[in-house]
């Protein structure tokens, strides 16, 4: 019998760990596994490596699908939002998904004068917080830009496009600037 050295299962000095997800090399003559791959066989396309972590939300292998749900690797129906994706902005919670609306599409449930005192509040102070400008003016249509420009005058008192333009620099500001404006 040889010594042991270190821990139970640790390979000897000199040789590699075992890798995880990946046992011993079967037996010549052993039969393989049921839906085991043949060693040396290419891997299926989109098939997850051996030993690989399952993403979070995949069905286990050999589960059974829940009713409904499209089977794995079926393309998606067109205008069919991805799974995980985020909700339009102003949908209330656990509201449909607007089918095939494209990113600034007319939104039921969005308030412009809402969006104006949001827009006021990424200016305020020292900084922008242009995540919130991105957010409102990228996903608008552009009546409802022109919509909120009125309103942010008449309930904040201020020129949105002059406060736009001291607040942005460069070609994000002239990408603001000409979304918010009318069609020439």
């Amino acid at each position: 019998m040889q010594p042991q050295y270190g821990y139970p299962g640790q390979p000897m000095p000199g040789q590699y760990p075992p890798m995880p997800g990946y046992g011993a090399a079967p037996m010549p003559g052993a039969p393989m596994p049921m839906g085991a791959p043949m060693p040396g066989a290419p891997m299926p396309m989109g098939a997850p490596m051996p030993g690989a972590p399952m993403p979070m939300g995949a069905p286990m292998p050999g589960a059974p699908m829940p009713m409904g749900a499209p089977m794995p690797g079926a393309p998606m129906p067109m205008g069919a939002p991805m799974p995980g994706a985020p909700m339009p902005m102003g949908a209330p919670m656990g509201a449909p998904m607007p089918m095939g609306a494209p990113m600034g599409a007319p939104m039921m449930g969005l308030n412009p004068v809402d969006d104006a005192r949001r827009l006021r509040d990424a200016m305020r102070g020292i900084g922008t917080r242009d995540s919130v400008l991105i957010d409102i003016i990228g996903h608008r249509t552009r009546e409802q830009r022109l919509m909120i420009v009125a309103e942010y005058r008449r309930t904040i008192g201020r020129d949105l496009l002059k406060d736009l333009e001291s607040e942005t620099s460069g070609n994000y500001r002239t990408i603001l600037l000409k979304l918010m404006k009318p069609r020439d």
